[in-house]
């Protein structure tokens, strides 16, 4: 795969994201939209992500 994008709410997006962990997946770049706060809270889940 080489370009995908990810929306929705919390939940959907850390759904989606560990699918791509449990597919394989071994680098993972991150480009959050939103306003500062919620570039630096999704970032901060993001790092979080359980494989």
């Amino acid at each position: 795969m080489a370009d995908t994008v990810v929306t929705g709410d919390e939940a959907t997006g850390m759904r989606e994201l560990r699918r791509y962990w449990q597919a394989g997946v071994t680098d993972l770049a991150v480009a959050p939209i939103g306003s500062r706060a919620e570039r630096k809270r999704t970032v901060g889940l993001v790092a979080r992500l359980e494989r």
